[in-house]
């Protein structure tokens, strides 16, 4: 299953960073998850990311992410929430502390550019 692949290329990742490497005893978790996005029919709006971190973020924090459909580039930086009023935005991944939904990740958009 494409899971096996993916759990050997995540053991490859390693670095000096924060990155939790996967291993076998998650697939099982995976795969249900799986289940769950093809019950609910949202295969093509949902996915998986591993939780890592390479800084800390302040609680008044989140992670931004600005892209260039020109260039073809992404980046993602630390931005205060308050700020965030500033801009149209979407939420774009979260983080489920103890079982409750915390937004990590917005994806800033800018409507004369229609980034």
């Amino acid at each position: 299953m494409a899971i096996n692949s993916l759990v050997t290329r995540l053991k490859n990742t390693g670095g000096g960073y924060e990155i939790p490497c996967m291993s076998d005893d998650d697939n099982a978790c995976i795969e249900e998850i799986v289940e769950v996005l093809k019950k609910y029919k949202r295969l093509d709006k949902f996915g998986l990311t591993l939780l890592h971190q390479h800084f800390d973020l302040d609680d008044n924090e989140v992670l931004a992410e600005t892209n260039n459909p020109v260039c073809r580039t992404l980046l993602i930086e630390p931005m205060d929430k308050a700020d965030l009023t500033r801009w149209q935005y979407y939420e774009t991944a979260w983080r489920f502390n103890a079982g409750e939904s915390v937004t990590t990740c917005v994806c800033l958009t800018d409507p004369a550019t229609q980034y």
